[in-house]
């Protein structure tokens, strides 16, 4: 559950993307609604096997559909690209300087 997930920011608020939320319900986490927020947290009973939990609250991700806060999963550029040729991307693109280093010295020259 520890994988970093796109999401946007729009004047409604906070976009999250549907697959993202129904993950989320079925590892033990509740999404719903209390007054004017969406609320998501651990289940209180997420002792008890996950298998299934997502129905123990069906409206959960409605609440979030209704009020157009999840957003389809949009295709990750690099699902078209062969094993191989994401590996020769990667090195291509490992080479040099850490980024972090590139930028101190871009600011010192006045960048």
């Amino acid at each position: 559950m520890s994988e970093a997930i796109t999401v946007q920011m729009t004047p409604k608020g906070l976009l999250i993307p549907l697959d993202a939320i129904r993950d989320w319900v079925e590892h033990g986490v509740e999404v719903f609604r209390e007054q004017q927020r969406i609320v998501i947290r651990p289940r209180p009973d997420a002792e008890r096997p996950l298998a299934g939990l997502s129905r123990a609250h069906p409206t959960d991700v409605q609440i979030l559909e209704a009020e157009g806060l999840l957003l389809p999963v949009a295709p990750s550029p690099a699902q078209g690209l062969s094993l191989e040729r994401f590996r020769e991307l990667a090195r291509s693109f490992s080479v040099g300087k850490p980024l972090s280093e590139m930028v101190i010295e871009e600011r010192e020259q006045g960048w």
